[in-house]
């Protein structure tokens, strides 16, 4: 997964969108070949010999899977690790283990050893960063646990990074919250390393000089102390762009999967396809451009910062909102949503409905006939008591009509009998 991002018309940043995992992608050139070796050593050390797959590994791990028959771990390569990863996920069926052998045999026949690995050292899981942060890549593990890029990794920190994928929130050197686990649960990331170590001196990656120089090294002394996330404020423009994003990555996933509108009609399967757009845009890489005019946008959030006040009454605190289009292509340029996000959530540019009352008055009724030369302000109108077509009549305020008036004074006290026969 990558960062994706919104972004307005001209293509300047809104925001980051907010994942739970964070991942850069980087080149070959741009990983240790330290890392390159710790992990062939300890998870495929056979891996620039092999087409994808180990048929005596597969035979014995399938034994230990479904019939109980010795051990189910150890038959995955690092070509099958990464189909797991990417494809077909990781659930104990016979047909999803032989897609993942058929595909891992095709992957090798179209990508380069380098290629595989460094794709997989792109998108395997190494655990938590020391801010807490669930982290895959190469590159974020060694920024996010050591404070480098994944080119500088000595060979005692790729032996640590290299034990990670196996079990990475066990191994990981800090929790959830970003603090450094205790020296007992530290313990276990450590001693994984030290295995990744024998392992590379075992396979002929490490020299046995190298391997007794590293052995004991202290790694404690380059994990990065506990960090904090800065908070970053999302408001009305990002929630907006997110929930129109999400409705049309939704709409062509299900196209992609061909799904019915019979099986669209199941809670299950939009909730599925919903949760599957969320995520595909939090870890896709994808640059959402809005059709917002940063200059029009930012000026309109200034009036409302600046002289939202003016609107306040006894009663609590008025909202505003307000929308400015293209008429001619129905872009939206910018918009009100809210006097302030953090306060009041609901935009009320677009989700709150709320009846237009009087307001179409001189839109719907009024303007209409003025354009066309029906009435002036001077004309005289009916106030009469009227009646629905249910019968029931119409009323302002306690009124059920008090006579003739000018279309001024319907207009300036709002009557709704004038307006309802213009209208009519």
């Amino acid at each position: 997964s990558s960062i994706s991002e919104i972004v307005y018309a001209d293509g300047s940043v809104i925001a980051s969108i907010e994942s739970d995992l964070l991942r850069t992608s980087v080149s070959s050139e741009e990983i240790s070949d330290n890392l390159k070796k710790a992990i062939v050593a300890t998870e495929d050390e056979h891996f620039l010999e092999h087409k994808g797959v180990v048929p005596k590994a597969v035979i014995r791990a399938t034994l230990g899977t479904f019939a109980g028959l010795g051990s189910s771990s150890g038959g995955s390569t690092l070509t099958q690790q990464l189909i797991k990863q990417q494809v077909v996920g990781d659930a104990p069926t016979l047909a999803r283990k032989a897609t993942e052998i058929v595909d891992a045999l095709a992957l090798e026949r179209s990508m380069s050893k380098d290629e595989i690995l460094t794709t997989y050292l792109n998108v395997a899981p190494f655990g938590r960063n020391h801010k807490g942060q669930n982290i895959a890549g190469a590159q974020q593990a060694a920024e996010g646990i050591f404070g480098i890029d994944a080119n500088k990794l000595s060979i005692p920190q790729a032996a640590f990074l290299a034990g990670l994928p196996q079990s990475p929130i066990t191994y990981s050197p800090y929790e959830n919250t970003g603090e450094l686990k205790s020296d007992e649960d530290l313990e276990l990331g450590l001693k994984r390393a030290k295995g990744v170590l024998y392992n590379m001196y075992r396979t002929g990656a490490l020299t046995k000089e190298e391997y007794d120089q590293y052995k004991d090294y202290n790694l404690k002394q380059d994990f990065l102390p506990s960090g904090t996330i800065n908070a970053v404020s999302r408001d009305y423009l990002y929630f907006t762009a997110m929930a129109e994003a999400t409705d049309r990555m939704y709409d062509y996933l299900v196209q992609q999967d061909n799904v019915s509108s019979q099986e669209l009609k199941k809670e299950a399967v939009q909730k599925a396809y919903h949760e599957r757009a969320e995520q595909e845009l939090s870890n896709g890489g994808y640059k959402i451009t809005t059709t917002i005019n940063k200059k029009i946008h930012t000026a309109m959030q200034n009036a409302v910062a600046n002289y939202g006040r003016l609107v306040d009454d006894s009663t609590g605190q008025p909202e505003v909102g307000n929308v400015l289009m293209d008429n001619k292509t129905g872009a939206v340029l910018g918009f009100v949503g809210g006097r302030n996000y953090q306060i009041n959530q609901n935009n009320h540019a677009f989700d709150t409905k709320r009846s237009p009352a009087s307001t179409t008055k001189p839109l719907l009724a009024y303007g209409i006939a003025i354009d066309q030369g029906l009435m002036g302000s001077a004309s005289i109108l009916s106030n009469y008591p009227t009646k629905f077509s249910n019968g029931n009549p119409i009323m302002y305020v306690n009124s059920p009509g008090t006579g003739m008036m000018t279309l001024g004074e319907a207009l300036n006290y709002s009557w709704n009998i004038p307006a309802y026969w213009t209208y009519r």
